[in-house]
Parts: C-alpha cells; structure tokens; sequence
C-alpha cells in the first residue's frame, strides 16, 4: 500500500510541473508511451538501483527486463534481449526541461533508433524536427580518396541498400549515431567499411541538438 501511494504522489509531481528528476519521470510514464513495464514495475526498478542491486524485473509480458542506468536526469533500460530504452531530461530553461526518448531495437551491427520528444509531464509529444534532424547515408562517408572515382565511390555507397542507423547518449550527455551496415552480406560489409567515417556526435544547445563533427 506505501509503494501505491508513493507512486501516486510521484505522478501529481510530474503532471503538477514539480518534478526534474529522471527517476520521478521515468514512474510517471504512462502506458501509451511504454506499454512493457508497470508503474510498480518502474519503482521497483529505482528501489533497487538505490539499494545497489541489480534493478530486474518481469514486465507485462513476462520479459525480464533490467534498468542498467539512473542519473538525475539520464536512465537505460533493457526491456528485451533486443529492445533499449534511453531517456534523458534537456534543459530549455532554468526551470524547465524536456524529455528526449531513444527506442533502440535489433543487436550487434543491425541496431536501429527512433527518437521522440515530450513535455516533462508526458502530457505532449513533441515534434522530432524541431529538435534534431536525422544524419543523411553521406554524412557517414569519409572523403573520396582519389584512388577511387566518383562512379566508383557512388557504386559503394550504393552497396548499403538498408539504410540502419543507431543512437546513445555518451557519458558526456552527447547524442551518437552509428551507421549499421549487419544487413550487408560479408564481402560488400568488407569493402564499404574503411570508407565509412564513423560516428556522428550532436550536442545539445538548450533549444536543440547540434553536430560536433
């Protein structure tokens, strides 16, 4: 009974514009937004990260899920063996903060990221382009080196038909995006790979993400 009504207080926080830390947005996350995981589910993922356990639970489908990250304004968690859950909370003004959600799906070289933006009380979505733009194919390619030509080098580029691209935020509170190329088989994988410049890394600027690099 203690853990409903700390929920629920936890909840009238954030709609009530009060609360700024991740852990109180993460339990008021609502259903529509993330389906998997309870608002029990989500609280008893904090009490043990607070008591320096190894945070797992059984979601609504009966997956185990592991919250691997909790910062003041940063968590991760694994929802699936495939399936990961980043948010972290952006300052707009000195008083007020967004959320940004990165939905991260697939493993090893065939990852691939949706990014969404709400109000801190979860009460609306914001619009994704007012805040990033996606990094073009050609933004991950290096520099033609003039052993290749343009036709040659535009043939390679070619060669990456499934355009798969991931995204983290760093220690640092950067956002990376990574060029996937799994979906390709070996040989063209081999080929394509030393041409390809590597990550992208935006910083963000209190209005919206900006590239680094």
């Amino acid at each position: 009974m203690k853990k409903h009504i700390i929920i629920a207080l936890l909840c009238l926080m954030v709609q009530a514009g009060y609360a700024q830390k991740m852990r109180d947005v993460f339990v008021a996350m609502p259903d529509s937004v993330m389906p998997y995981l309870t608002k029990v589910n989500k609280a008893d993922c904090i009490d043990f990260i607070d008591s320096k356990m190894r945070a797992i639970v059984k979601n609504r489908f009966d997956n185990q899920c592991e919250m691997t990250k909790l910062t003041d304004d940063y968590t991760q968690v694994k929802l699936s063996k495939g399936y990961t859950l980043e948010m972290k909370l952006l300052p707009v003004t000195d008083s007020t903060k967004i959320i940004c959600m990165i939905r991260t799906m697939g493993d090893s070289l065939k990852q691939f990221s949706n990014i969404h933006f709400y109000t801190s009380d979860w009460k609306k979505e914001l619009k994704r382009d007012n805040y990033i733009k996606y990094p073009k194919l050609g933004e991950y390619m290096a520099q033609r080196p003039d052993t290749i030509s343009e036709d040659g080098y535009a043939k390679l580029t070619e060669k990456i038909d499934i355009f798969l691209q991931s995204a983290t935020f760093g220690s640092d509170g950067d956002l990376t995006f990574t060029l996937n190329i799994g979906e390709m088989n070996r040989d063209d994988r081999k080929e394509v790979a030393p041409y390809i410049a590597g990550p992208i890394c935006y910083t963000w600027n209190r209005n919206s993400f900006l590239r680094k690099n």
